[in-house]
């Protein structure tokens, strides 16, 4: 392993401007999408402006959704759109140096600090390293599909393996090189940490680990049923939520065979996500499983869809192959439902309990079964996991931490 080049002390740099006031520049350009990392960057961007900086986030697209809310600040914040939404599909892939210097033209001359964030982002580096800034990354996932194999083996359809080993040929020893030339390092959890150190080659050591938080009072707020979710509202069966558990990297079919084992259990099962192709896929597998007028689909929820079927939730599922850390689990045990998440994942090297109750196999659909039933029949298990949970939240994972956190690294 390598430790991260350390690049010559940029002479002259001035970490505030002419009025006092440091000018930072976001960039992650998958703002398109409604996740846990489009919340943590949308308030973190309000947090820097809140302290006084002057922040511009630059994007591929900008989801509405965080676009009002990062608007109704003050002219210290700033969005500014390349209004492509990527990586994205091929096209968008191929076409990715192109969008890395249109997000680049967008950075002010006049930026103290470029923090990035979400692949492309860090190939920034090749052209902003002429800038007298300062250069962050933050790890927020495992590493990017140009050099993860098992990610690329099971990606459909059956040409897209093919499509991305060429682009690893095209871009991975330039991410690979923009990365090991950062100023600072910082990975969302330790196992994000340590993968990311083995695929560019670096000491662990050399990234700080920075844990992320959820906005509490955001989760808490009162919330009332959608026309949606009118089916739910009207069982009284538990409720098993499957946060993006269309997609194939979130084990849609162990998920599908667990439920099927459910044999005894009236329950309905709520997915989200996907293409068109793990949509169909899902379809097929939940009619060839039986319980396909078991399961309800939606694409995206919006925020106030994502909180009501949170708290109505018996149990939350989230198990992708490689979790680096998980916002899920956290945001359902605010809400008050239980989680059962990977052993396999950032998540568990801070939250496991004793026994582990909630925490499984993500590739094994019998182990999964067998808590999710343990789970739905043992109310009292439940409530401890949650009140368990929401205790170390409160104490290490409140949104207001991550930014205070994440203000001390950018302000150094």
């Amino acid at each position: 392993m390598v430790g991260v080049k350390k690049r010559k002390a940029k002479s002259g740099v001035k970490m505030v401007d002419s009025e006092g006031t440091s000018r930072i520049t976001m960039i992650h350009p998958g703002m398109h999408q409604v996740g846990g990392a489009e919340r943590l960057i949308t308030d973190l961007a309000i947090g820097l402006a809140e302290e006084g900086c002057k922040v511009d986030l630059l994007v591929g697209a900008c989801n509405k959704l965080w676009y009002d809310q990062l608007r109704r600040k003050n002219s210290s914040l700033s969005v500014k759109e390349v209004g492509v939404k990527f990586p994205g599909n091929p096209l968008t892939w191929i076409n990715l140096e192109v969008l890395t210097r249109s997000l680049f033209r967008l950075i002010n001359p006049d930026t103290d600090t470029i923090f990035t964030s979400g692949f492309p982002s860090n190939l920034i580096l090749n052209y902003s390293n002429r800038l007298r800034a300062r250069h962050i990354h933050y790890f927020q996932e495992a590493p990017t599909i140009l050099h993860d194999r098992e990610g690329q083996k099971a990606t459909n359809p059956f040409y897209l393996p093919i499509f991305y080993r060429f682009m690893t040929r095209l871009y991975g020893g330039s991410d690979i090189r923009c990365v090991r030339n950062y100023d600072v390092l910082m990975a969302n959890s330790n196992l994000t940490r340590r993968i990311n150190a083995q695929v560019y080659g670096l000491d662990p050591a050399d990234i700080k680990v920075v844990y992320p938080g959820i906005n509490i009072k955001k989760f808490e707020r009162p919330i009332s049923a959608t026309p949606f979710f009118s089916r739910i509202v009207k069982k009284s069966s538990p409720v098993i939520f499957f946060p993006k558990g269309t997609k194939f990297w979130w084990n849609q079919l162990v998920c599908l065979k667990a439920l099927e084992r459910l044999r005894n259990v009236d329950f309905i099962a709520v997915f989200t996500g996907g293409t068109w192709f793990e949509v169909k896929s899902l379809a097929m597998w939940s009619k060839k499983l039986g319980i396909s007028q078991k399961i309800l689909w939606a694409q995206v929820l919006s925020e106030e869809e994502l909180r009501f079927i949170y708290s109505r939730s018996t149990i939350v599922v989230s198990i992708p192959r490689r979790q680096p850390f998980g916002l899920t689990p956290l945001e359902s045990i605010i809400c008050g439902s239980t989680p059962i998440t990977s052993r396999h994942s950032g998540l568990f090297e801070i939250m496991k309990l004793e026994d582990s109750a909630n925490f499984v196999d993500g590739n094994d659909s019998i182990e999964l079964a067998q808590t999710m039933e343990k789970l739905i029949t043992d109310e009292d298990l439940r409530r401890k996991i949650v009140f368990d949970g929401r205790l170390k939240i409160v104490e290490e994972f409140d949104g207001s931490k991550f930014i205070n956190r994440m203000i001390k690294v950018l302000l150094s």
